[in-house]
């Protein structure tokens, strides 16, 4: 019970960190007056997931209190599937943004190097 707890909750902060990325990717598309519906797409069905996920989440934790093992089960299998929708959302969002926008790929490390053209000499 306290694993599927802590896996709920680890799955809606994921969830809304990529919500947030793609607030922030649209932003950036807008900035760059590039098309926005693919973006538009994307950043709605991770909003769309997070919200139905924390519904889920809601219901499984209803669930346990009242010692509904089974529900609590389909319940928190609902927010491990919400969790792949927004998973997918942010690899559409990437696919749109391929070549266009300067956002890394979400678990990718960018490293920026700027020399001072002073040290370059």
């Amino acid at each position: 019970m306290g694993d599927a707890r802590r896996e709920m909750r680890t799955a809606i902060a994921q969830m809304d960190g990529t919500a947030n990325r793609l607030r922030l990717v649209l932003r950036e598309a807008r900035a760059k007056h590039l098309a926005t519906a693919c973006f538009d797409d994307a950043l709605s069905r991770a909003d769309v997931s997070l919200r139905h996920a924390r519904e889920h989440a809601r219901d499984a934790e209803e669930a346990f209190a009242r010692g509904d093992a089974g529900r609590a089960r389909i319940e928190v299998s609902q927010v491990r599937a919400m969790r792949e929708t927004s998973r997918e959302a942010s690899t559409m969002a990437d696919t749109c943004a391929a070549g266009k926008l300067d956002f890394p790929a979400p678990d990718t490390t960018v490293v920026k190097v700027y020399v001072d053209p002073r040290l370059a000499k």
